[in-house]
């Protein structure tokens, strides 16, 4: 098993030989996550990552594993500071063009590739999928900001919209 992470691998000689990676991807080696304020350079955080490369009963490359990173995000629901465990499962089917994409029968993600791999490009991919669209806290542990209920300032009832209308239709 590896540990030095290679940003760049043939990925067919990998599956030939069953390689499988393993270690931490510091933050600093991941420039869209920080581009994207996701991570910060010096926070400290790092990604966790298992990467398995191999060829199932057919003779069909694939890349396996899982990614794992804590991530700094901002709840779209109190706009504080939400920090997120994600966690990536991969399961790709690697083929060499895009016709053979067309003749893969299986449940995974098929992923073309012609003679080299950037490892480091598809992990921040991975993550980058991951993240939630709408990332917020757990129901309970934040309120958006502002009124939270339809209670009148002073205590009492909520006027009704459709009370205006019934005092004109009286006169």
């Amino acid at each position: 098993m590896l540990t030095n992470f290679p940003d760049f691998i043939d990925p067919w000689r990998a599956a030939d030989h069953c390689l499988a990676l393993a270690g931490e991807l510091p933050t600093r080696r991941l420039p869209r996550l920080i581009e994207f304020g996701l991570a910060a350079e010096d926070a400290g955080e790092a990604l966790q990552y298992r990467l398995e490369f191999g060829c199932d009963e057919a003779g069909q490359a694939y890349l396996g594993g899982m990614l794992r990173m804590r991530l700094c995000l901002v709840c779209q629901r109190c706009l504080r500071e939400l920090w997120l465990d994600l966690e990536a499962p991969l399961g790709l089917v690697l083929v060499r063009s895009e016709s053979a994409a067309l003749e893969v029968q299986s449940q995974h993600e098929v992923f073309v590739v012609q003679d080299i791999l950037d490892l480091r490009t598809l992990i921040e991919d991975e993550i980058l999928l991951t993240i939630p669209s709408f990332p917020r806290h757990a129901d309970g542990e934040c309120q958006a900001p502002g009124p939270q209920t339809n209670a009148a300032p002073w205590g009492g009832r909520p006027e009704n919209p459709f009370a205006v209308l019934a005092r004109l239709k009286g006169r």
